[in-house]
């Protein structure tokens, strides 16, 4: 139940609510690109922990799937990126220039999958939910 305090008030919770289709969707591409920007540090710290250099020969192994990913020239890890379309759309991946990206991801028939994306957002979901939320509810604090 509401209680009616005064006119001026009761305008300015309309205006308030008249808004709030609005901002909502702006705050909601502010949080995705939050987001964005949080997993794209988290996998390229994720990628830098890896072994460097890579062992060449006949007995060369990738190794096991959470060792990490093996890096030579940091190529891969500064070509993460992302994409933030509409106010409900969050798109990361590697660069279209480094087409190893997605063995790398998803694995191939002589490498498991190291899955650096998935691990990322595996480990910084409880982070992204609070950053949307705050976001969000930043519209509904005036009330």
């Amino acid at each position: 139940m509401f209680k009616i305090i005064s006119a001026d008030s009761n305008k300015q919770v309309f205006k308030i609510l008249l808004d709030a289709p609005e901002k909502s969707k702006s705050a909601s591409r502010q949080s995705l690109r939050q987001i964005g920007m949080l997993l794209k540090k988290d996998i390229k710290s994720d990628m830098n922990k890896g072994k460097s250099g890579i062992k060449w020969g006949r007995n060369r192994r990738s190794g096991a799937d959470d060792e990490g990913v093996r890096r030579q020239t940091g190529k891969l890890s500064n070509s993460t990126d992302y994409k933030v379309s509409g106010y409900n759309n969050l798109e990361i991946g590697f660069d279209s220039s480094v087409d190893y990206g997605k063995f790398v991801e998803f694995g191939s028939k002589r490498m498991g999958a190291k899955k650096p994306i998935i691990n990322a957002i595996n480990r910084k979901s409880n982070n992204m939910q609070s950053t949307y939320s705050k976001n969000v509810s930043r519209i509904f604090d005036k009330v």
